[in-house]
């Protein structure tokens, strides 16, 4: 099973997937925390380095640019780690998906360019 936490920065995600966590593992269940962006891998980095200012003002930033570099960090780390993952532990709790994908770099375009479906 896969749960997402969604939310913007300080909202609660880690004290609730926390809790969560606290709970799931009570039952007995094998529970797995993950959040992303994965500071520490390739694209994390890259990541954290672009809202440090690296290429300038974050929030200036075409969203363009950091949107692939987010879904990268999600295909990194679900390529490499879904499958140990999937057979480790019951659970899966993700701080962030890929719909913060959606929300984060759709935020910052014009209403008038926004797809329909979003």
């Amino acid at each position: 099973m896969i749960i997402n936490i969604e939310g913007i920065d300080a909202v609660g995600k880690e004290s609730t997937s926390n809790a969560l966590y606290d709970e799931l593992t009570k039952l007995g269940l094998k529970v797995k925390r993950i959040s992303f962006p994965g500071y520490g891998t390739f694209y994390g980095n890259a990541i954290k380095a672009t809202l440090n200012g690296a290429c300038g003002d974050s929030s200036e930033l075409d969203p363009e640019l950091l949107g692939p570099l987010y879904s990268l960090d999600r295909i990194h780390y679900f390529r490499n780690y879904i499958n140990a993952i999937a057979n480790t532990f019951d659970v899966l709790i993700c701080d962030r998906s890929f719909y913060s994908n959606f929300i984060y770099q759709a935020s910052k375009l014009p209403s008038d360019e926004l797809p329909d479906w979003i």
